[in-house]
C-alpha cells in the first residue's frame, strides 16, 4: 500500500510539471486581476444551480465541474486508473488566469495540507493530490490519478465532503 502511495506521488509530481508548463504566459497581457468573470457561455453549469465550493486559506473556490480523462499533456495514468480533473474557479465563477493567479501559492497551500486533501473512491481507496494542479487549456484544474470506480468524493480540510458529479 505504501508502495502505491509513493508511485501516485511520483506520478503527481510529473503531471504537476506538465500542467504548470502549459499556458504559463497565455494571459500575461491582461490587467493584473487575479480573476476574470466568465460570461454565460463559459459557465459550465446553470447559474441558478448552486455549485459546490471550497473554503481555503487562499479564499473560496467554486468546483465548476469534474471529469475523467485518459491523458493530460501527453501523460497517461497507470493501468486501471484515470486522471480525475476537478475544475476550479474563483468566487462567482471567476476564471483563474494563467500568469496572474499564483499557482505557486496554490501548490504551497495544497502541500501544507499534507494528506488532508484526497479523493475517496467507491472501494474506500484514498487518492491524494500531491500538489497536482495547473492549467489544462483555459481551465484551472486540480488532478488526481484514481482507480476507475465511481463515485468519487473530494475531502478538503475544514470543508464538508463533496460528492463529485462527473461530466459525461
Amino acid at each position: 500500500m505504501e508502495h502505491l502511495k509513493t508511485i501516485h506521488k511520483i506520478m503527481a509530481v510529473v503531471i504537476l510539471f506538465c500542467l504548470t508548463s502549459c499556458n504559463a504566459l497565455a494571459h500575461s497581457s491582461k490587467a493584473p486581476d487575479q480573476f476574470t468573470v466568465m460570461d454565460e457561455t463559459q459557465a459550465a453549469a446553470d447559474p441558478s444551480t448552486s455549485l459546490p465550493f471550497l473554503n481555503t486559506t487562499m479564499g473560496e473556490f467554486v468546483i465548476v465541474t469534474s471529469r475523467l480523462v485518459d491523458e493530460i499533456h501527453g501523460d497517461k495514468p497507470l493501468p486501471g486508473n484515470k486522471f480525475l480533473l476537478v475544475v476550479l474557479a474563483g468566487p462567482e465563477m471567476a476564471k483563474l488566469e494563467a500568469g496572474i493567479f499564483s499557482l505557486e501559492e496554490f501548490q504551497k497551500m495544497v502541500t501544507a495540507s499534507g494528506d488532508d486533501i484526497y479523493i475517496l473512491g467507491k472501494d474506500n481507496v484514498q487518492t491524494f493530490s500531491s500538489g497536482m494542479g495547473g492549467w489544462a487549456g483555459e481551465e484551472f484544474v486540480m488532478g488526481f490519478m484514481v482507480p476507475e470506480s465511481e463515485p468519487y468524493t473530494l475531502y478538503w480540510p475544514e470543508n464538508s465532503p463533496v460528492e463529485l458529479i462527473l461530466e459525461k
